[in-house]
């Protein structure tokens, strides 16, 4: 693993008070008790609402539970009180029919307050990837916010 500089390698890398080094990612993990590291979620991809960490992937991974779903995103939206909110984005399942109040039922059966879809919920023929064939959640922000202006 490199990055671009000396200075960029070394600011990765923090000494704490106990003399543990500590490699910072950029991500959210845990450690179970078997000292097995399991990665959650991009920190940068944590969705802030009223003071609370929403991982989208905890809502994503319910949708998905769904039958009718055939991919799903969740990103967060600016809002001038929660700070953001959850959107989520959903393709349907060939000949599936899959409703908006299904999903928002589910989320708010199996989820807590902060994870309810307030921006909303927006079916689409796909969701647009990186070339790397990741997600791409810059543009689905975009989406997002050009749909709340509207």
């Amino acid at each position: 693993m490199g990055f671009a500089t000396v200075t960029d390698t070394c600011d990765r890398f923090k000494l704490q008070a106990s003399a543990a080094r500590w490699l910072h990612t950029g991500d959210l993990a845990y450690y179970d008790e078997d000292g097995a590291l399991f990665i959650i979620e991009r920190l940068n991809e944590l969705i802030k609402w009223r003071g609370h960490h929403v991982p989208p992937a905890m809502i994503e991974k319910l949708i998905q539970t769904l039958p009718g779903v055939g991919e799903v995103a969740v990103v967060g939206v600016p809002h001038l009180e929660d700070d953001e909110q959850p959107f989520a984005f959903v393709v349907k399942a060939p000949g599936c029919d899959v409703t908006k109040e299904e999903i928002n039922i589910l989320v708010e059966k199996n989820l807590p307050d902060q994870m309810k879809l307030r921006a909303g919920i927006k079916f689409m023929d796909s969701i647009p990837h990186t070339a790397s064939g990741k997600i791409s959640k810059n543009e689905l922000k975009q989406i997002a916010k050009s749909l709340q202006k509207n």
